[in-house]
């Protein structure tokens, strides 16, 4: 099996004008990167209508380009990034390409299988060891019960590691190369006695999406979606169908060195079912996996970026608490007139010499109206029951929270950070409060978590200690 994926295959461009524009078209990218997709064309039309052609892809370029195959299947071109085109020669890097999720609908399927690949590979692993011998076989050991599903209204989602084996030739001599994945499959119940590809393609997406963002609170890092590809068998005197779509990201992600904080072995044995199910049912669910995505893009950006995503997602998370128990957060409009009266009344009394400052005052007080942050984070804290005392072990959660939200102000209003010691280790701070609200929302139990989760938070306190 070659790791560099390509096909090529004759069409038309049907979407750019009046005329279709028949072509010869090849997409090739490697299998093992996320970062590129390849697609060239190769004009068939007469050479004296190049130019013109030329003219019509480059205005187009970053239009959704559509080609039809001589089947009739549709490779669909989005997210253009770069376009070199001569002599009847179009290069384009694609940053998504799909094929064959037109409107398909298959009679009697006798099955149908969903295949989607994530990123970073081996983010979920349930192997205990992995020996190589010498004879090329591979002896793996696994945790007892290591399946790590979610068993959803559509379908048992099953998340694992796995690999794909490649051949190749290096200094003469045959190389054999293992290649680990991420993977997460579906399989669709058929009973209905036919398959429609429309009824699925876009929810399909956004479950695994879902399960991306979970993945990613469990790993404590970004987990991206890259590919999904419908396997769909039709019997055996037919061909499988693979109808598919493939999305580009500016870089591969790799796995980050920390501790997770919900691991795999605590995700066997249903506890993924069982978080998928309370996060999937949450009324909040959107607010947390905004949360989720801030938190989770803090981990691996420099310090300062780190700071304000992590403060982003504290502040989404408190936000839509605040907001599900109904707490009125601002001064109610009738109240709110009598005490800025007062206060307008007050100010104006103001010695003359001073009113330059009092002006500045008036245009603030609009601002007096809303709670603040840090009393609107109390109020979650409190109504949670979320355990505080480790967070900030000698200011106290309220200090504690003032002073990283002066941090904040000052790193995004000056562009000034003081101390990058105390960034860091309010940084520490701030993702550990957002992630026991998270996991408050999501009733999820501290006896499952990874027993060093807390590891980096435990450093923070004793270097403060020693300080």
């Amino acid at each position: 099996m070659e790791r560099n994926v390509s096909h090529g295959f004759y069409g038309s461009i049907i979407n750019f004008c009046e005329k279709v524009i028949p072509v010869y078209a090849v997409y090739e990218y490697d299998d093992a990167d996320i970062t590129t997709i390849n697609v060239d064309l190769i004009l068939l039309d007469a050479k004296e209508k190049h130019q013109k052609l030329h003219k019509l892809i480059r205005d187009q370029f970053g239009s959704r380009m559509i080609i039809q195959d001589e089947r009739g299947v549709h490779f669909v071109i989005e997210q253009m990034k770069n376009l070199k085109q001569g002599e009847g020669k179009v290069n384009i890097d694609v940053g998504s390409m799909t094929y064959g999720m037109e409107e398909c609908v298959i009679e009697d399927p006798e099955s149908v299988s969903i295949i989607a690949k994530i990123s970073p590979s081996g983010i979920v692993s349930t192997e205990i060891s992995r020996i190589s011998h010498s004879d090329g076989n591979v002896e793996v050991d696994r945790l007892t019960d290591h399946t790590i599903e979610w068993n959803s209204d559509i379908g048992i989602f099953d998340v694992r590691k796995s690999y794909e084996h490649f051949t190749g030739q290096e200094k003469e001599r045959k190389i054999y190369i293992s290649v680990e994945y991420s993977k997460l499959y579906l399989d669709l119940p058929t009973e209905t006695g036919k398959f429609d590809i429309n009824a699925v393609r876009e929810i399909i997406p956004e479950y695994f999406e879902h399960i991306c963002t979970i993945l990613s609170f469990c790993f404590r890092q970004p987990v991206w979606l890259y590919e999904i590809k419908y396997m769909i068998s039709q019997g055996h005197d037919k061909p499988i169908m693979t109808p598919n779509k493939r999305t580009t990201f500016h870089k591969n992600l790799s796995l980050l060195p920390h501790e997770p904080l919900i691991d795999s072995r605590n995700l066997c044995r249903g506890g993924f079912h069982d978080l998928m199910e309370k996060y999937w049912k949450t009324p909040i669910r959107d607010g947390i996996k905004n949360s989720i995505q801030f938190l989770a893009s803090s981990h691996n950006r420099t310090l300062e970026e780190s700071y304000f995503l992590a403060f982003s997602a504290l502040d989404s998370i408190t936000e839509i608490v605040i907001s599900q128990i109904g707490f009125d957060t601002s001064i109610p409009k009738t109240d709110w007139k009598k005490i800025e009266k007062s206060l307008r009344n007050s100010l104006n009394s103001v010695n003359s010499v001073n009113y330059i400052y009092v002006n500045r005052i008036k245009n603030k007080l609009p601002e007096l109206r809303r709670m603040s942050f840090a009393d609107k984070l109390l109020i979650v804290v409190d109504h949670l029951k979320i355990d505080v005392i480790d967070l900030w072990t000698k200011d106290g959660l309220s200090e504690g929270v003032m002073k990283s939200s002066q941090i904040r102000n000052n790193l995004f209003h000056m562009s000034n950070v003081q101390s990058y010691s105390a960034l860091f280790d309010s940084m520490i701070r701030i993702r550990h409060l957002t992630e026991r609200i998270i996991l408050r929302c999501l009733d999820w139990p501290k006896d499952k978590l990874w027993m060093l989760h807390d590891l980096s938070l435990v450093n923070v306190n004793n270097n403060e200690k020693t300080d």
